[in-house]
């Protein structure tokens, strides 16, 4: 069973994490999500599973992050899954934020798992 995960990374802490993933789940692409921005319309993924992994900024999405989903059409996928890395907190929001935005979008269906893996933190106070 294919699986592409789509990720967005700041400071490398997701891009581990998906490359975890693609380790542990074996015939995985790693796609970034910035990749995506280049080209315009709808993503079609053509795997079997999908997964979005990507950090919570400030208990949301990145806003790369939300517009990728928004154009992402999870319609034929049998797996949807996301994985949100965090130093603090503000994971589960950022879950329920991007179910929401991939229910509104052209594939209409939500996410089938969220998880959160807690990093750490690289916040600076300014």
């Amino acid at each position: 069973m294919k699986t592409t995960v789509y990720y967005f990374t700041g400071t490398g802490n997701s891009l581990a994490a998906a490359e975890g993933l693609s380790r542990a789940l074996g015939d995985c692409e790693i796609v970034p999500i910035a990749r995506a921005r280049e080209t315009g319309g709808t993503v079609k993924p053509g795997a079997d599973r999908i997964g979005i992994v990507c950090p919570v900024y400030f208990f949301g999405l990145p806003a790369l992050v939300a517009d990728f989903a928004a154009r992402l059409n999870p319609g034929g996928v049998s797996y949807l899954f996301a994985v949100v890395t965090m130093g603090g907190s503000g994971g589960s929001a950022a879950l329920q934020q991007l179910d929401g935005i991939l229910q509104k979008g052209p594939g209409g269906r939500g996410l089938d798992a969220g998880f959160m893996v807690r990093m750490p933190g690289n916040y600076i106070l300014m």
